[in-house]
């Protein structure tokens, strides 16, 4: 069976969020950091390198194939924020036509 290519890692979430340039965008994150942990109730954990995520679930495919991955998360990027949201895409009040790409 396959493995996830993000799984959670021991790195710090200090180190992480320390990392980010320029202060402003660090400061930004760090508020989003605080925020995600308040609203999960959930203590963050580095994912991989780069994704902080907040809490966790397990999956699984039809095909069979099983894993973890986190209810919430963001990672910073070079241009824009990537936000990790779980939610059901097919609700039928959610509207995503001016979101972008999903």
């Amino acid at each position: 069976m396959n493995q996830n290519k993000t799984p959670p890692s021991q790195g710090s979430v200090a180190s992480y969020l320390n990392l980010i340039t320029p202060v402003q965008k660090q400061e930004d994150y760090r508020w989003l950091h605080q925020l995600m942990e308040r609203l999960t109730g959930e203590k963050a954990v580095l994912w991989g390198s780069s994704i902080l995520g907040y809490g966790s679930y397990r999956y699984r495919y039809k095909s069979g194939r099983e894993g973890d991955w986190f209810l919430c998360g963001f990672a910073a990027r070079k241009q824009a924020i990537s936000l990790y949201l779980l939610c059901d895409l097919n609700h039928k009040e959610l509207d995503f036509s001016g979101l972008g790409n999903y």
